[in-house]
């Protein structure tokens, strides 16, 4: 019987080895996704797989080819998958009602892969002039800030100086201004213009932002808006130097809904994958290296199964792992009767005893190098990995009957971890 505390120690282990392996197939997901253009969403995924593939490999005693193998055909997977996809991804569509200046924006901040907190992303929803109707996406989340655009009107050099507005959302008073860095915002005394010699026109176009709250709107809820804004701006003088100001109040109705199902960040997430799956076979790596890779994958896959030699088990990276449990508590080194001489490869089952330390429980049970172990805890033995495990699972303190063939006679040893 095992003992508690050893089979905590064992689960410790365990999850010190889970926790290990996730960090380095993690690592080595995002490093993929990250070259191949695969959705961020992919790595999760991507890194499971792996560890589990590992895991079987490890936990089976495969040899080294085994891993090769696996290798290759993710490579070649892999790589041929992000070719499929560079080639047959489609560009998303838009949302539903969006300006083409916030279109505009979310491309480009997609396209320069810009990875930040959402609520950081766009610093408002612009509704042209030619616009009549909106949709405020709920990824906003708390508020948005809204900006009209008026239609143009000409003004001197293009300034204007905002001097009172109000938006109305369904007959309510609803939201709080803000500035635009980009216009002539007066003091509370005066508005101040700059007299041009050229005494050119500019059309531009007036500006409203609010920033309109949308936490207690439900999705499908109509808004309707009218807005109206009372500007300044100078007009070039008759027959003299300088300017005249003129005052002008703007008007614009429009409605709009609250909608949930596509959210900008949906958008710009999808925009961000299809970006990235094009690059992959139109700039880095590209679609020449990523078919070289792809075929190699394949032909070098192809080989190890060829040779075969992946099905064995217990040799390479393996053993060497493994013996850190079973048979170093035993103290011996085990090898494969096939490996060994004559008279070893004439015993039909067993391990070879190679190395035996002398202060250890195999060495105190009188094992000695040379002998053959054909059982081990009533249990018949195939190949080390088989002892490996055996011993793995014995308690200190507990003793395990081994049956050994020494010089053609058969022994039976006692050995007490």
């Amino acid at each position: 019987m095992r003992s508690p505390r050893s089979e905590l120690g064992n689960w410790w282990w365990l999850l010190i080895l889970v926790f290990f392996g996730f960090s380095v197939t993690g690592s080595v997901a995002v490093f993929v996704v990250q070259l191949l253009g695969f959705p961020w969403e992919w790595s999760f995924g991507i890194s499971i797989l792996l560890l589990l593939g590992a895991a079987y490999l490890l936990f089976q005693s495969y040899s080294i080819e085994a891993w090769f193998l696996l290798g290759c055909v993710a490579v070649a997977g892999l790589s041929g998958l992000a070719i499929v996809r560079g080639l047959t991804v489609a560009e998303p569509d838009p949302p539903n009602g969006i300006s083409d200046a916030t279109l505009a924006a979310i491309q480009k901040r997609a396209e320069a892969g810009y990875i930040d907190a959402y609520d950081t992303y766009y610093d408002d929803l612009v509704i042209e002039p030619e616009q009549d109707t909106f949709t405020i996406d709920l990824s906003y989340l708390d508020e948005v800030a809204l900006t009209l655009e008026f239609p143009p009107i000409d003004t001197l050099d293009g300034q204007w100086a905002f001097e009172r507005g109000a938006v109305r959302a369904n007959g309510a008073l609803n939201g709080s201004f803000r500035a635009n860095p980009d216009d002539n915002w007066f003091t509370n005394e005066e508005v101040i213009f700059e007299a041009s010699e050229s005494s050119m026109l500019e059309s531009v176009y007036p500006r409203l932002t609010i920033t309109l709250p949308i936490s207690d709107r439900e999705s499908g809820q109509m808004l309707a808006l009218s807005a109206t804004l009372t500007i300044t701006y100078p007009l070039p003088a008759e027959n003299e130097a300088g300017f005249t100001t003129e005052r002008e109040e703007l008007t614009r109705s429009l409605s709009g809904t609250i909608d949930d199902t596509f959210s900008y960040y949906e958008y710009e997430t999808a925009y961000r994958n299809y970006v990235r799956a094009r690059d992959v076979v139109e700039d880095s790596p590209g679609l020449i290296p990523m078919a070289v890779v792809s075929v190699l994958g394949i032909a070098a896959a192809g080989y190890f199964l060829y040779r075969g030699n992946w099905r064995e088990r217990s040799s390479g990276l393996t053993v060497q792992v493994r013996q850190l449990s079973g048979l170093q508590r035993l103290g011996i080194e085990a090898h494969k009767l096939a490996s060994i001489n004559d008279e070893a490869q004439s015993v039909s089952q067993g391990i070879f005893v190679g190395m035996v330390n002398a202060q250890s429980p195999a060495g105190r049970a009188g094992l000695q190098s040379g002998d053959i172990m054909t059982h081990f805890a009533s249990k018949p033995l195939r190949s080390p990995a088989e002892l490996n495990r055996l011993a793995s699972r014995i308690a200190r303190g507990e003793v395990a009957q081994a049956t050994i063939l020494r010089e053609g006679q058969q022994m039976d040893l006692f050995i007490k971890f």
